[in-house]
């Protein structure tokens, strides 16, 4: 209801549990920097900031080798990272060494009283991009916990001691996210089970392929940077076409059918204005605004046409194809636009209903008034 326009094509999907497959969704919710295709399998991780954060230390000792094991045991009651459980120290050759099970799982350095304690960096404001193009914004928060600053539920943990694993998200619906250091996607693991594994060009840095716990892959190439082609199966190959924007305009599917997408709005040449289909159909028509924001959504013979006005107090009405209006009603809150009431307008055969919504502080969604029924006229 803000006028972006987000479109969703699937390309290749698989019966069973395996999960494997590959979407693509066109998404101009950012009018900087105009529409984009994004793909189900490019989600990343972007670290924004740092905060720099003093190590603790203990109290001052008598000895090297009694600040090792006194030292370490006032420690690591201070330390929630998971390779500091069930440790103990002992000083061996001028090394303080901390053992678990008698394996050194880490050394820690022992300094003078009044040496600075080294510094590291703790990133202080994270993003994950999602594989529609909308991104998650994660802060620092109190005890070193990252908090989601866009309403949802997810958890994102740094990871210190899984390498290659530095980061893992917790995702609403139990899905598992498993990110390296420059914040590539390696493995995704859902609620039920099963794994999808994903790997890339030791030089390109480019993903080659997804394979998922039945053994099924999606192998890719590329032109450049763009996707050329996804196979699967060894033989089954959708390839991609793409204008001088890099917005893709036509997909080949393994049967040769092809589907066209069009940019025909000179004001927004990334704008997706329609779509043609295998059988040479038009059949989905897109219009804008002087501001970019999609306006009017029809499919072919103007079936299903709605309409979007934007109002001089921030509501947006939508008009469907019945002619029944409902005004969508925004807020900003936690730093989103996020609907609070939703008015459906009375028409002579149809009564009009309302909801409202409320958030915590956090956005999350708090309540949804149920709908309540305004009189209508039927004459």
């Amino acid at each position: 209801m803000t006028g972006a326009k987000i479109q969703k094509e699937i390309d290749i999907t698989f019966q069973g549990i395996g999960q494997l497959g590959f979407e693509r969704t066109y998404n101009n919710s950012n009018k900087s920097q105009g529409g984009s295709w994004f793909n189900s399998h490019q989600k990343s991780l972007r670290v924004l900031s740092s905060t720099k954060i003093t190590r603790d230390k203990s109290s001052p000792y008598g000895s090297k080798s009694a600040a090792c094991t006194s030292g370490w045991n006032e420690l690591k009651a201070k330390i929630t990272d998971a390779w500091a459980l069930g440790t103990s120290a002992q000083y061996v050759g001028n090394t303080c060494q901390v053992v678990r099970n008698n394996v050194v799982v880490r050394n820690i350095p022992i300094l003078p009283e009044g040496q600075n304690i080294e510094i590291h960096i703790k990133p202080g404001a994270i993003q994950l991009v999602r594989e529609n193009g909308s991104i998650l914004s994660f802060g620092l928060g109190a005890g070193d916990q990252y908090i989601e600053l866009n309403g949802e539920r997810g958890q994102l943990l740094a990871i210190s001691n899984a390498a290659p694993v530095a980061w893992r998200y917790k995702a609403p619906n139990g899905d598992v996210e498993n990110y390296n250091a420059s914040g590539k996607l390696l493995s995704v693991t859902a609620s039920n089970g099963m794994k999808q594994e994903f790997f890339y060009d030791a030089t390109s840095g480019l993903l080659t392929r997804v394979k998922d716990s039945t053994n099924r892959e999606l192998l890719f190439s590329y032109t450049g940077n763009q996707i050329s082609s996804v196979t699967v199966d060894g033989n089954k190959t959708t390839s991609y076409t793409y204008n001088a924007s890099g917005l893709i305009t036509q997909v080949t599917r393994p049967d040769n059918a092809t589907q066209i997408y069009h940019y025909e709005d000179a004001r927004f040449p990334t704008a997706l204005t329609g779509i043609t289909d295998e059988r040479n159909k038009r059949y989905a028509t897109w219009t804008y605004d002087a501001q970019g924001r999609a306006i009017s959504s029809e499919h072919a013979g103007g079936a299903e046409k709605t309409l979007l006005s934007f109002n001089a107090d921030g509501s947006t009405t939508v008009t469907n194809s019945l002619n029944k209006k409902t005004i969508y009603r925004f807020d900003d809150i936690a730093g989103a636009r996020r609907v609070v009431k939703v008015e459906g307008q009375p028409t002579a055969n149809c009564a009009g209903a309302n909801q409202d919504y409320t958030y915590t502080n956090e956005g999350w969604l708090s309540s949804a008034v149920p709908f309540s029924l305004a009189p209508h006229n039927k004459e």
